[in-house]
């Protein structure tokens, strides 16, 4: 046999044995592994595989989730709202009642003889605060003692004497051991003989001090009392 002929046997052989292994490609492209193989393929290597169905049903479930939420958030605002709202009418409450205190409350004196008096004393060096001292008159009385059983406010504070005319004075009253300010007033003696204060409110059992700077040195005295009245 010539060789051109021994050629063309050998490419018609070859052209077979190449259709004969395509057909089995062609066939498996024709007809694609099935949905279970593909979900058992996908599950084997730890994926979550939904039906259309049950991810229709889960889109469903987290849409009705969400709006609970919504809701929840909606039911925790309003009563943030509420108690917000609640909070304020009690505060204007109280301070609606503070003015009619302030306005209509019996006031009484201290100290409340006329043969009493208190003196606070500018001690040390000028326009240098005092030490803190517990206000008490020339009888050892405390103004402390007046709030032993109640709480109060101290409504006013005025300056009978002092022994130097014409001089600038600051003076803070405060109560308990951390010296919590009550009231805080400057002034000249020769100007003013009644400060009202108006206090913030002094709890039952409460120690009430002074301290006090002058303009002048060495120590200068006021003599001083004061209206206060309960709640």
């Amino acid at each position: 046999m010539e060789k051109s002929g021994i050629n063309k046997v050998l490419i018609g052989f070859i052209a077979v044995v190449i259709t004969l292994l395509c057909i089995p490609i062609a066939m498996d492209l024709r007809n694609p592994i099935s949905v279970s193989a593909a979900t058992d393929y996908l599950e084997d290597r730890d994926y979550v595989v939904f039906t259309a169905a049950e991810y229709a049903l889960l889109a469903k479930e987290a849409t009705a989730y969400a709006a609970v939420q919504n809701a929840n958030a909606a039911v925790l605002a309003a009563g943030y709202a509420a108690g917000n709202a609640s909070a304020a009418v009690v505060a204007a409450q109280t301070a609606a009642t503070k003015v009619d205190l302030f306005n209509s409350a019996d006031v009484f004196l201290f100290p409340n003889t006329t043969n009493a008096y208190v003196l606070f004393a500018a001690a040390g060096a000028a326009n240098t605060f005092s030490n803190w001292v517990e206000i008490a008159d020339n009888n050892t009385v405390t103004l402390s003692s007046k709030f032993a059983a109640n709480a109060g406010y101290i409504a006013d504070l005025y300056m009978y004497q002092v022994t130097l005319a014409d001089s600038q004075w600051l003076i803070e009253i405060a109560y308990g051991d951390n010296k919590t300010s009550l009231a805080r007033i400057m002034f000249n003696t020769d100007y003013m003989d009644i400060a009202q204060i108006k206090s913030r409110r002094i709890p039952a059992g409460a120690t009430i001090y002074y301290r006090v700077m002058c303009d002048a040195a060495p120590t200068e005295y006021m003599s001083i009392g004061f209206r206060y009245f309960y709640e």
